[in-house]
């Protein structure tokens, strides 16, 4: 039987499409590629290195046209000084110190502080602190040096062979990053999608495919980032769309207009929308917790409104210019994915001049299985100008407003919400009676 090393060689420019990469946004990739490969006659073995460290050895799939794939079998056992230490007991190695004596004889042990060799009828026992190199006849049978996908083929002949490979691997993620200038009553709107490769390996001259949404998956590929990983920009073809979105299934994707690189350890950046004008509103609002009342800053997902694409998930950074020219941070919030025609409701921070209270004034049993309440809301708005705050309520089973100084809007079947002007350097009472049945 015959064995093959097949170089980490990814090829671009390959008649069946190169490398594609898939990225779900809960730590999961999908790799599809294409190699060549040369296989031997009757049965032998190819070695595929270039994978990733995190590979899901359950999902690999390969196809090689006119040749059986007997076997399919991942070895992650990299070679490392403790494996190697491992692979030799009973061995004879070379032992370097520091000073450059060489200690030879046979390795009956190790552990983390030492090193135990059998040196001609006596015993040494090294400090491993003491060693800076061990020297051996060749690699262990065993070991690789990097992770490999060892298949054991069946083929009528032997030569160079076009092979299909896909597998998902852990440790590869994507987020959207959104930035919004204030600019009147306008956001100037751009958004950046963020791609972590954490994987294991790396990615050269691919077409990523990103995919927005809920994946369900039995059990997920475990991942460890060991590294900070560093930055990189992407840049796209000159007159390209960086990103085109589209829909697969049930889900949203986002595939990038151009190849490029993606490797291990890296966050690449990449432009998703530039110099969007978002028309939005502001909103006062108060949820009855405590005496804050929160900013909301709220748009619709549209063409009327300046936007109309699907947004996936990721947080969104609002800033606001200055008197004197400069861009001052004044908040942040998160979206969940938002279709084209939703709504985006960023809460970014709490009012300074506008402070409320809520106070239920009396409760009123009306049998065992029904009560009233008396609800106040005092709202003070210590600003130069007029206001309007929205203030919501939330009751559980069967419930209605019976009466109220400001008409109550049914938000859901869980929440009523008040709409209430107050003048500037003035406050404002809100009274309602709810009736509640259980």
């Amino acid at each position: 039987m015959r064995r093959i090393l097949l170089a980490s060689v990814m090829l671009s420019s390959f008649v069946f499409g190169g490398v594609n990469l898939t990225i779900y946004s809960e730590g999961l990739g999908l790799i599809n590629e294409t190699r060549t490969v040369f296989v031997p006659s009757d049965t032998g073995v190819v070695d595929i290195t270039g994978v990733a460290e995190k590979i899901d050895p359950t999902s690999v799939r390969i196809d090689i046209p006119g040749v059986t794939v007997l076997e399919e079998n991942y070895v992650y056992d990299v070679a490392s000084l403790n494996s190697l230490l491992q692979k030799m007991k009973g061995k004879v190695i070379d032992v370097v110190l520091k000073g450059g004596t060489v200690l030879s004889g046979t390795l009956l042990n190790y552990d983390t502080g030492a090193i135990i060799l059998a040196q001609e009828g006596r015993i040494s026992v090294i400090k491993r602190s003491n060693v800076v190199q061990v020297n051996l006849s060749s690699l262990p049978k065993g070991l690789v040096t990097e992770p490999t996908l060892e298949l054991r083929t069946a083929s009528p002949d032997s030569g160079h062979k076009n092979l299909r490979l896909s597998y998902l691997t852990g440790g590869l993620n994507w987020q959207a990053e959104y930035v919004g200038v204030m600019e009147g009553d306008s956001l100037s709107f751009n958004a950046w999608i963020s791609i972590d490769n954490q994987s294991g390996a790396d990615y050269r001259d691919v077409k990523i495919k990103l995919v927005a949404g809920k994946i369900r998956k039995i059990q997920q590929v475990p991942q460890q980032p060991l590294y900070q990983p560093i930055k990189a920009a992407a840049v796209p073809e000159k007159n390209a769309p960086p990103v085109t979105s589209g829909k697969l299934f049930e889900y949203h994707t986002y595939t990038l207009n151009f190849l490029t690189t993606l490797k291990n350890n890296e966050k690449k950046q990449v432009n998703f929308i530039s110099g969007k004008k978002v028309k939005y509103e502001k909103i006062y609002q108060y949820d009855g917790r405590g005496e804050n009342v929160k900013v909301i800053l709220k748009f619709k997902n549209d063409k009327t409104q300046g936007l109309g694409v699907a947004l996936p998930e990721g947080i969104v950074k609002i800033f606001k210019v200055d008197k004197d020219g400069t861009k001052e941070f004044i908040g942040e919030d998160k979206i969940n994915h938002t279709p084209a025609g939703g709504e985006v409701n960023l809460y970014v921070g709490d009012a300074f001049d506008i402070k409320a209270k809520r106070t239920i004034l009396k409760r009123y049993k009306l049998s065992e299985r029904e009560q009233e309440q008396d609800i106040k809301v005092v709202i003070n708005n210590f600003k130069d100008k007029d206001v309007t705050v929205h203030v919501i309520d939330h009751f559980y089973g069967f419930w209605e407003i019976v009466q109220s100084t400001h008409a109550p809007k049914l938000k859901d079947a869980y929440t009523v919400e008040f709409v209430v002007p107050v003048k500037a350097h003035n406050k404002a009472e809100l009274v309602y009676r709810v009736r509640q049945t259980w």
